[in-house]
Formats: C-alpha cells, structure tokens, sequence
C-alpha cells in the first residue's frame, strides 16, 4: 500500500490562509488610516472655517460696539444740550417772569379807586395788601387778577374799613397764586410804591 505524505499540502494552504488573513488585515488597516485621515483632512478645515467665522463674527460684533457707543455718545451730548436749553429757558422766565407779574398786578389796578399798599411774597404765593374805595371795587381787582395767566386761586382774606384824610376806605388783604413752576427772582418784601404806578396818596 502507497502512502502519500499530505503535511507539506496542508502547510502551503495553511501559509496562503496566513497571507490573505494578513493581506486583508493590512487593506483593512489601510482603508482605516485612509479614513482617518480624511476625517482629521475635513474636520481640520472645517475647523479652519469656523474659526474664520467666529473671527468675521467677533469683528461685526466689534462694529456694532463701535456703532452702538457713537449712539450712545450722541444721546448723552443731545441730552446734555436739551439740559442746558432747559436751564436757558428757567433762566429766561425766571428773568422776564416777575416783570410780567408785577405788569399785570399794577396794570389791573382800578385806577383812582384802589391803592396797593405792599405785595410780599412766599414761595410761589403773593401777599397784596391796599386800599379801595368800597367792596366793590376790590372785587373787580379780585376778578381781573383770577384772569391773568399768571394768577390763580385769587382769595380774599380779610377786609375792613378805616378812615384815611376823613374818608371811609375798605383795607383789604387778598392772597394768590403763582401760575406754572416757582419763580427764583423774588418780587416780594419791596413797598408797593416801587412796583405799580396807582398809588394811594395819604
């Protein structure tokens, strides 16, 4: 009987069994570092692509910075020149404010029948104290100061006769209000001959 030695076959298919293993290992092997680097290639741009983003970001967000701040400064300069016109105009009516007060105080003066004896003021009230020559008389001087733009809650606080040269007058006390904001220049403390042109003559 013939024997046939089957170890050397067995080890060939075995060797060629290894290198395609090991060939498709090194593909394998390949194809991953391939990948690999194609996605280290594309994650590094796109990387690359949003730090560009990010640094076109940064620098609009740095424009509007800019353009909000000169914004920013313009209101505070418009608000600084409205100021300073605010303070202007209190100046200006604090200025001409009292002229037109004691103008419409003197002018509604009934002339030759009532005299104004002092006008004193507190704050933004007036004291106006006179003579006349009847009830009526500072009624109507009552009526026509309640009428100015500059007068309001005209209120009469007392009035009583006395006798002046051996004529029968009616003293009288009226008080009243100044229209709008507080005037800062005082008309008040001053004789009432200063300040209108109707005066009692004693």
């Amino acid at each position: 009987m013939i024997k046939i030695n089957l170890l050397p076959v067995r080890l060939a298919k075995k060797k060629e069994n290894i290198r395609k293993q090991l060939s498709v290992c090194l593909l394998s092997v390949f194809f991953i570092v391939l990948a690999m680097a194609y996605l280290g290639i594309s994650f590094s741009y796109q990387i690359k692509s949003l730090t560009a983003d990010i640094g076109e970001a940064r620098n609009e967000i740095s424009e509007y910075n800019k353009v909000v701040q000169g914004l920013e400064e313009q209101k505070k300069q418009k608000d600084l020149i409205q100021k300073k016109l605010d303070v202007l105009g209190r100046l200006q009516r604090n200025k001409t404010g009292p002229v037109h007060m004691l103008d419409e105080i003197s002018t509604n003066v009934p002339e030759k029948r009532l005299w104004l004896k002092a006008i004193k003021q507190t704050e933004n009230k007036l004291l106006l104290e006179g003579v006349a020559m009847d009830n009526g008389t500072i009624a109507l001087y009552m009526k026509s100061l309640a009428a100015s733009p500059y007068f309001t809650n005209v209120d009469l606080i007392n009035s009583a006769q006395e006798t002046v040269n051996s004529v029968k007058l009616m003293q009288f006390s009226i008080t009243c209000e100044i229209r709008g904001a507080s005037v800062d220049t005082s008309i008040a403390e001053q004789p009432a001959d200063k300040k209108k042109k109707g005066e009692k003559k004693a």
